[in-house]
């Protein structure tokens, strides 16, 4: 027997809780409600006071990200003490009850927030709340129908930030195709994510292939609603293909190790790396409103390199 001790230094409390929550990702979070606010104003959409109700949006989107989170580890706990013992559950350094109680609570801590920005709000969150669970509970291993579900969680998550100016911002065509672009992408990010435990061919380029899909449709819907929109057509088309550009080339780069049958470590990389992405992607989308959606585009764009030195000690998926 080795006289070193190869085990894990035990993590702090505090630590155990940042790993849980995936750290790196939790700061994507916040850009879905922000987007989907940013494209409803963009469409014309007026509300009373909707910029008091984008923070409680914000609040929403991070509460059910994190339910979700804890319900995963939660419903993943014998596959993770046999592919995963590292992690705070199955490394004894989380209690099963505490961690499956905190989700509950956060759960209706993010319905009632929800129900407090509006009527609105509260039924989309109700509808994220269920895809959380349905996901969880069932369907996470189903080859189309979970990655869809879990892509779906986010387009819901943007939905809430729209849905601080009522109903007919959730039919906004700016806003159905932003959503259907991020359920797709992350339903793409999660078919990939599927591969993080053992060695096998990965489909590397789908999710920059369902970002190039992504952009097609929404600059085909951008031209079509342009005049209709509130002044922020003049000068976007370089901003946003120049960002576009960008994102697709960190895709491709993020995808290239992944050949032949890459290591699980490496797939957990690259899936840390596409949703960092969506920093970039949800920068771009707030910058659709003028100057307010602009001075959003920055901490996210910011959060984007802070996502990327946290990724060094946190885990993301």
């Amino acid at each position: 027997m080795s006289g070193h001790d190869t085990r894990q230094p035990k993590r702090s409390r505090l630590t155990a809780w940042l790993q849980l929550l995936r750290l790196p990702t939790l700061l994507t979070v916040p850009g879905d409600p922000a987007a989907g606010f940013c494209l409803a104003m963009a469409s014309g959409r007026e509300a009373d006071n909707p910029w008091l109700r984008l923070p409680l949006a914000v609040g929403v989107s991070l509460l059910m990200y994190c339910a979700g989170l804890l319900c995963n580890d939660w419903f993943d706990l014998t596959e993770d003490r046999r592919d995963r013992p590292d992690r705070p559950l199955p490394a004894g350094e989380m209690k099963p009850r505490t961690v499956v109680l905190a989700a509950v609570m956060v759960i209706l801590m993010g319905l009632i927030v929800s129900f407090v920005a509006g009527r609105t709000t509260g039924y989309v969150a109700l509808a994220l709340a269920g895809t959380i669970l349905a996901y969880d509970g069932c369907l996470k291993r189903l080859p189309v129908a979970g990655p869809l579900s879990m892509g779906a969680c986010r387009g819901l998550s943007l939905l809430v930030g729209s849905a601080a100016f009522g109903p007919s911002a959730l039919i906004s065509p700016l806003v159905i195709v932003s959503a259907a672009g991020l359920t797709v992408y992350i339903a793409a990010v999660t078919h990939i994510a599927r591969c993080e435990t053992q060695r096998q061919r990965v489909a590397r380029l789908l999710p920059t292939a369902a970002l190039v899909g992504w952009y097609i449709a929404w600059i085909t819907v951008l031209k079509r609603t342009g005049d209709s929109l509130t002044g922020m057509v003049a000068g976007v088309y370089t901003y946003h293909w120049g960002l576009a550009a960008a994102i697709l080339l960190l895709g491709l780069v993020t995808a290239m190790p992944l050949r032949g049958r890459p290591k699980p470590a490496l797939v957990q990389l690259a899936v840390g790396g596409h949703l960092r992405l969506l920093l970039l992607i949800q920068a771009s989308l707030v910058a659709m409103v003028e100057w307010s959606g602009r001075l959003l585009a920055l901490p996210l764009a910011a959060m984007f390199i802070v996502s990327v030195l946290l990724s060094r000690r946190f885990y993301s998926s």
